[in-house]
């Protein structure tokens, strides 16, 4: 393990720098591939870009390839991110449905998933550009600590800190499934380039210890740094505890 710390911050002042910085990024590396396979996450964080994106009147074209997601719900559930990603980003931009690599959450056999994304990946692999949030644990993806560099796609036992803040999203009681398909940290960082997202004081203790700390699986996000390229869009208040 080489650790690299050669990631680029870009801080943003307000939510109006945040949005542009992120769809400018996001956008350029875009054109630096012909046919790019792209991950994109879900969250609050990447709304605004996925506005941005949705707005810039740009015909984009590549390859959506699924982070994450949930097992055993049905295909038309609103909680799969698969339909999530695809409200706010890929039916607006009109990517075809045979350019979307999703995990099937209703499979009675979901090892069955985890196998066909891992041949995918050694067939079409690696991503040339992923897109990234942080969890308040420091999860990337649903790697859940302890996840070391060498994971690889797999089912997952959420963690309760982690169920208890997806569950925020819905607003009512339903239980959010515990176990998740996630890419493993290993295909993760295969990825060409890398923009992390991170936004709000909420963020910023679990930023800090991605960003400043020694690779380690109880901080899977302090792997990012043995990354070349990894740009860091975040806000303010995710940055106010580097400045100290």
């Amino acid at each position: 393990m080489i650790r690299q710390n050669n990631y680029k911050i870009i801080s943003s002042k307000n939510a109006v720098e945040f949005v542009k910085s992120s769809a400018d990024r996001f956008l350029n590396f875009l054109s630096q591939f012909e046919t790019p396979t792209v991950i994109l996450p879900t969250g609050n964080t990447p709304l605004p870009m996925y506005k941005a994106l949705r707005e810039s009147g740009k015909k984009l074209n590549f390859t959506y390839l699924q982070l994450d997601e949930y097992l055993g719900l049905e295909p038309d559930s609103q909680r799969l991110f698969s339909n999530w990603l695809a409200q706010e980003v890929l039916d607006p931009m009109e990517i075809p449905y045979d350019q979307r690599i999703i995990f099937r959450s209703d499979n009675l056999f979901p090892q069955d998933e985890v196998d066909k994304m891992q041949g995918w990946f050694e067939e079409n692999g690696p991503a040339d550009i992923a897109v990234l949030g942080i969890g308040s644990n420091g999860h990337i993806g649903f790697n859940e600590p302890p996840s070391d560099e060498n994971t690889r796609t797999r089912i997952v036992e959420l963690r309760p800190e982690t169920l208890k803040a997806n569950n925020a999203y819905w607003q009512d009681e339903k239980k959010t499934p515990e176990q998740v398909f996630t890419l493993g940290i290993s295909e993760i960082l295969k990825s060409k380039k890398i923009i992390l997202l991170v936004t709000g004081k909420s963020k910023a203790k679990i930023l800090k210890k991605a960003l400043t700390e020694e690779p380690n699986p109880n901080t899977p996000a302090s792997y990012l740094q043995t990354h070349p390229d990894v740009t860091v869009i975040a806000d303010k208040e995710a940055l106010s505890e580097l400045k100290a």
